[in-house]
Order: structure tokens, then sequence, then C-alpha cells
């Protein structure tokens, strides 16, 4: 009788349609490798991704003498699609998509288009906002565009640092050489909108002081401070500072020598 009953009810059940859960992997896994071609710096590659459903996304920490870097696209413990950003020193910006798929390894090769160094030349005008600091000077690229093709938070602002820091001479001039963005089929497309920043730091504690707002000729001028992306520059740029909320410095007492309201990023 208990067969009997172990038949009939095995036979109502598959009637009825009874179908086994989809069972998942234990640890699912969805890597993406991006790697470099052998005249690429690893150190100087910079990757900001956000995965498919993540509102922040991530950096990869560069290293020396890697020949790839990998990124684990999991999000609450599934396979995530994942958008990325790549550049790497003396090259052209990169962006892959990626989807999730049954692979559970996806290899993206990094192609370096090069570009040119552009020159800046630039003059500070009212050094007495630099506080009588020595200052080392590095450009950023500000992709404004990153936040709509990562599909992040629109507060979230992607910079990478560009071409190499060059002090500050005590006379105000310097000379920057960074990419030349607007020859850059991503960088330089007319719906992603960018700049370049230039930051003044202490020398001595890499504290910022304060961000460097071109201000002669007035129509390089973009968004808060930034210098527009163009194919050459003037002879000469005068740039003025615009104090740091953290380069206050202080007197023998302790009290903090404060900026007039002109130095004020408005």
């Amino acid at each position: 009788m208990r067969l009997a009953f172990f038949v009939a009810y095995t036979g109502i059940a598959a009637g009825i349609g009874f179908s086994q859960p989809e069972v998942m992997p234990r640890n699912p896994s969805h890597i993406i490798e991006i790697t470099l071609p052998r005249d690429v710096a690893s150190e100087t590659v910079l990757i900001r991704y956000a995965l498919e459903g993540d509102d922040f996304g991530g950096w990869v920490e560069s290293r020396q003498g890697a020949s790839s870097y990998s990124i684990s696209a999991i999000l609450g413990g599934l396979p995530a699609g994942i958008r990325g950003i790549i550049y790497a020193s003396g090259c052209a910006v990169r962006t892959f998509d990626i989807s999730p798929g049954p692979s559970t390894y996806d290899r993206y090769p990094f192609s370096c288009q090069p570009l040119a160094p552009l020159r800046i030349g630039g003059t500070v005008a009212r050094m007495d906002r630099l506080y009588g600091r020595e200052i080392t000077l590095q450009a950023k690229y500000v992709a404004r565009w990153a936040q709509r093709f990562l599909r992040i938070d629109e507060s979230l602002l992607t910079t990478i640092p560009v071409g190499e820091p060059t002090d500050l001479s005590r006379d105000g001039k310097f000379q920057l050489a960074v990419p030349d963005f607007a020859a850059d089929p991503i960088a330089g497309a007319p719906d992603h909108d960018g700049e370049i920043e230039i930051w003044a730091r202490d020398k001595s504690t890499g504290d910022l002081v304060a961000l460097l707002v071109p201000t002669v000729p007035a129509s390089l001028k973009v968004h808060v401070g930034g210098l527009k992306i163009q194919r050459a520059y003037p002879e000469e740029v005068i740039f003025t500072p615009c104090a740091s909320a953290r380069a206050q410095v202080h007197d023998s007492i302790g009290f903090a020598h404060r900026p007039d309201r002109s130095d004020a990023c408005n």
C-alpha cells in the first residue's frame, strides 16, 4: 500500500507540473580582466567603474608592474553589468560596457591611442593668496559626463590627475603639459563636457592651498573655475588663486588667517 501511495502521489505531482527551483552556484563569479599593452605603465592607469544598480561605483587601485587589472562584477550576490572609464598617461580615454552573460569571465583589452601633449603657460596673480608657501601644481581632467555614462549619483565628479606636477616659481610663473583632450574621441566629443583644473598644493605637506582660476582671457573659464578644453592656448594665461577652505595658515598665537570674500569660489 505504501508503494502504491508513493506512485500515485508522484503521478499527481507530475500532472500538476511541479518544477525544481533553479539552483544558483554557491559562489557566483563575474570577473572583468582589463589587459594592458606592454608600452603602457600600469602605475599611470586609472579605472573608474560602476556596477549596474550601484549609485557610487569605485576605483581600481593602480600598481607598478601589472599586466592587467581585475574587477569582481558581483552585486547583491549576483553577477552584474559593469561600466567603466580607463585613462593611462599619454593615452586617450577609453570606456567599456559589459553585461553579465553565461561566462563568468570577460576580458577587455585596453589599447592606447596616443595623445600629444599640450602646453599651458601661466602666470599667477594675487600671489598673496598662496600665503607665501612653496607650491606644486597638478592638473586634473574633470569628466563631467562620467556620471551619466556610469549611471551614478550626479554629485560624484570623476577627476583624473594628468601630466606631471610642476613647481610654481617665486614670481608666479609656471609651465604645464596636459593631454590634448580636444583630439580625444571620447573626452573631446561635443556631448562629453569636461575641463582642466589646476590645483596648488603645499610642497612640503601636500595640503590643498587653492584652485587656480583662469581670469585672462576670461573666455577660458568654465564652471566654477576650470580651464576650457581646446586645441591650443594663448602664450600666457593669467590665473587667480581661489583659496581652499583647508588652506588657512595660523599665526604664532594660533589664530587662522582667513581669506577675504573675493577668495571664495563663486
